[in-house]
């Protein structure tokens, strides 16, 4: 997932600029936070969402959405 791949690699420059520099803001640790926070809502809250659509929809019709042809 290339979306996801930017947000993780910008937390990445986010922890080298901690490990290679005396000091990194209280501000940049809290936006790698919130990076962070979105890639697990994206990964496991967003996914959850998609499967609940899809269960409404096969309780709504009754039926397999990929039938066999």
């Amino acid at each position: 997932k290339p979306e996801i791949a930017k947000k993780l690699l910008a937390i990445k420059w986010l922890g080298n600029e901690g490990s290679h520099t005396d000091t990194i803001s209280k501000n940049d640790v809290l936006d790698a936070y919130e990076i962070l926070d979105w890639v697990l809502d994206e990964l496991y809250v967003g996914y959850r969402m998609q499967l609940e659509k899809k269960v409404a929809k096969i309780n709504k019709t009754k039926r397999a959405l990929h039938p066999s042809t």
